[in-house]
């Protein structure tokens, strides 16, 4: 028997990520027309790739459950946002700081991709959820800086 707080604390937490996801993906899109390696735009527009990707499992989720995709921004994206649009406005002079700013901004986006998608999860296993649980497990690829030890 599923517990209904676990239910109902995973679908707002997927209706929020998914909220961000989207956010994420435009954003990622202005960063790599930002870059001015050719490198970055093309690791940033890989990262908004397996950031759509997300986006349509967590669709499929919310629609297998009958639930709506509204979701909340939370503060946390926002800021994460609000860094890339910053960067790129910062250091319009400079590309290569600009591209390092970038990779900065992304990682951190990243992270914050990681932890939630950790989460849901986590949460989808306790709620013993195995369509969820095989949704989610579609190896989301990490970001990766471009090597300039070369």
């Amino acid at each position: 028997m599923r517990d209904l707080g676990f239910q109902r604390l995973f679908i707002e937490q997927l209706r929020d990520f998914y909220w961000a996801e989207n956010q994420i993906a435009h954003s990622l899109h202005k960063m790599a027309d930002a870059a001015t390696s050719d490198e970055l735009k093309n690791i940033l527009n890989d990262h908004l790739d397996v950031t759509k990707s997300q986006v349509s499992r967590m669709e499929k989720i919310l629609e297998r459950l009958g639930e709506s995709t509204e979701g909340q921004p939370g503060p946390a994206v926002k800021g994460l946002l609000q860094e890339g649009s910053q960067i790129i406005e910062s250091f319009h002079h400079d590309g290569k700081v600009r591209d390092a700013a970038l990779i900065i901004a992304a990682r951190k986006i990243e992270h914050y991709e990681i932890a939630s998608y950790g989460s849901l999860v986590a949460l989808a296993d306790q709620m013993e959820d195995a369509q969820t649980m095989e949704l989610l497990n579609s190896d989301p690829q990490p970001f990766e800086a471009p090597d300039r030890s070369r």
